[in-house]
């Protein structure tokens, strides 16, 4: 479990001022349907049907001094999922996906879980899929959720609600303004992960190449 765990968090600050900083928004609770600023942002997501970026993340462990980095490419399509490229410090990929999760590397048979295998898997999948596609409904079954800022530059708090997802997260933050920008996992371990993504593309469709590496 610990393996499929390390898997889905990619990262870390390494400052806890900046930690802080961007937890100021579990001040402000929101409800999706009384909140204005929560719907323009679910909306503009919505939009986006495929997105490409460079990512780098930081995953600072409570037993190690030196946090652990790495990065890559990513894309994200709505209508197949989200494919990690890590191109530092080694080579592999990482494909979510509706169905479940696999890695897949140079020298090694790929690892796969599917959905129905592991109750929690499926649950992640759900999670991780809507915060990138918009689905604020969907995040809203499952956690409590907080606001600040507006449709231009916003910040979104989860506290997860669910006991499955609250064993290992305590809570996640996202940033962006027509985008997802960061995201920042805090588990309940002590461990906290950051992903920041950066040149990022929208216009350009899904290639038939692009939408096979996502088959497993």
């Amino acid at each position: 479990m610990k393996r499929i765990w390390s898997l889905c968090c990619l990262l870390i600050l390494p400052f806890v001022h900046a930690q802080e900083q961007v937890q100021d928004v579990f001040q402000f609770p929101v409800k999706l349907s009384q909140n204005d600023t929560l719907k323009a942002i679910s909306a503009r997501l919505r939009q986006i049907q495929v997105l490409r970026a460079a990512f780098s993340q930081t995953k600072k462990i409570k037993a190690l001094r030196r946090p652990l980095k790495s990065s890559g490419q990513f894309l994200f399509a709505t209508d197949q999922g989200v494919l990690w490229q890590t191109q530092k410090p080694f080579p592999s990929t990482f494909v979510i996906t509706p169905k479940g999760i696999q890695q897949r590397s140079e020298h090694s048979e790929p690892l796969t879980i599917a959905v129905d295998e592991r109750p929690i898997i499926g649950g992640f999948t759900r999670v991780f899929l809507s915060l990138f596609s918009g689905d604020t409904s969907e995040l809203e079954d499952r956690f409590k959720l907080y606001v600040s800022g507006d449709a231009d530059n916003w910040t979104i708090g989860l506290e997860p609600e669910k006991k499955v997802m609250s064993r290992l997260i305590s809570r996640i933050v996202m940033r962006g303004d027509s985008h997802i920008s960061e995201i920042y996992f805090f588990e309940t371990s002590g461990d906290t992960t950051r992903i920041a993504f950066e040149a990022v593309v929208t216009e350009e469709p899904l290639s038939e190449e692009e939408r096979q590496r996502f088959a497993f």
